[in-house]
């Protein structure tokens, strides 16, 4: 009866040492999960603080996009004004060209027509 006591007693002792020592081990790995979950969280803190930053950004980002893409059509425009109204200088210079061009003609026409005139005149004032 004594060597059977002694036996439970040793067999409690062993099964409570390992509890204890399952319940050690348990506590430190709760303790080790509770620490990850604080980086975890740490982590996340950042992550969406980067996420809110780069979020800022792009919005940044876009309203540049837009107002760059405002001036580049303004001055798609700008650039189709300018090429109409070099066009019609183009026109304006080649109709100025062809005017005096013409004008050239009649002021050789009429200094022939005078030089003549001027001959007949001589001719008919000598005789």
């Amino acid at each position: 009866a004594l060597e059977s006591l002694q036996a439970s007693l040793d067999v409690e002792v062993k099964a409570r040492t390992e509890a204890a020592r399952v319940k050690k081990k348990m506590e430190s790995d709760v303790n080790e999960l509770e620490v990850q979950v604080d980086q975890l969280n740490k982590n996340n803190t950042e992550l969406m603080k980067t996420v809110k930053k780069m979020q800022q950004q792009i919005k940044e980002l876009q309203v540049q996009l837009e107002e760059e893409a405002r001036v580049q059509e303004e001055l798609r425009e700008e650039q189709t004004l300018l090429e109409r109204r070099c066009t019609l200088l183009v026109t304006e210079g080649e109709e100025s060209r062809a005017a005096l061009e013409a004008a050239e003609r009649v002021r050789k026409s009429l200094e022939t027509e005078l030089h003549e005139t001027a001959e007949k005149y001589n001719t008919l004032d000598s005789q």
